[in-house]
């Protein structure tokens, strides 16, 4: 499965992007599933949870800010209370049996922790991010050579052009929060770049079948 990890809709303030866009395009871009990340909290898809739409798995994750960095957080109960260190809200959704990503580590204006992969807290790296520059990317392999690290790629996508330029691809079905939980523990993906995308279509999803 292709699935692009760090998503935000227009309930981030900072994304253009709509729901409606990604059901409607996500599967024409080649994405089998796709991770909603929108920044804490997560609003009215927080209630809806994850779901199934025309064949893509669309999972409720949530990217919370803390003073170690930015967590993509994936995990039955995302409601945490503000404010919380990367230790305490990484703990949290651990207990749950969740799972937890450090995204865009070396980005310069919002960088992640050493101390949270030298300390094994975080399931995952961000390890190509579609906003960061090549060089913020690369830096994740000075950590690769020190730590026995498991990592991702996702688009950040903010718009539409945006969504699915960098994916993860899974060697095996993930179908929710806790499939994907269990594939990032176990090491089963690879980041990739999109080599080719097809043109984007710009319609609405009056006529998907959603479940």
């Amino acid at each position: 499965m292709i699935m692009d990890l760090h998503v935000h809709t227009t309930v981030s303030p900072c994304s253009n992007l709509t729901m409606d866009e990604i059901l409607a395009n996500a599967r024409y871009l080649g994405l089998d599933g796709v991770c909603v990340t929108d920044h804490y909290r997560a609003g009215e898809l927080s209630s809806k949870g994850d779901f199934v739409c025309n064949g893509l798995v669309v999972i409720v994750g949530t990217e919370y800010a803390t003073p170690q960095g930015d967590l993509l957080l994936f995990g039955p109960h995302l409601d945490f209370p503000d404010n919380l260190s990367a230790p305490e809200v990484l703990s949290r959704v651990e207990a749950q049996g969740g799972a937890g990503v450090l995204a865009h580590p070396f980005r310069k204006k919002r960088p992640g922790a050493e101390e949270l992969v030298s300390r094994g807290l975080v399931t995952a790296v961000e390890e190509i991010n579609g906003r960061n520059t090549p060089e913020e990317n690369l830096r994740v392999a000075g950590w690769l050579a020190k730590y026995p690290l498991h990592t991702v790629a996702g688009s950040d996508a903010h718009s539409l052009e945006e969504l699915g330029r960098v994916a993860t691809y899974f060697s095996r079905p993930v179908h929710g929060w806790k499939d994907l939980a269990a594939a990032l523990k176990a090491g089963d993906m690879i980041p990739q770049i999109s080599a080719k995308l097809p043109p984007i279509l710009h319609q609405t999803n009056n006529q998907l079948n959603c479940a």
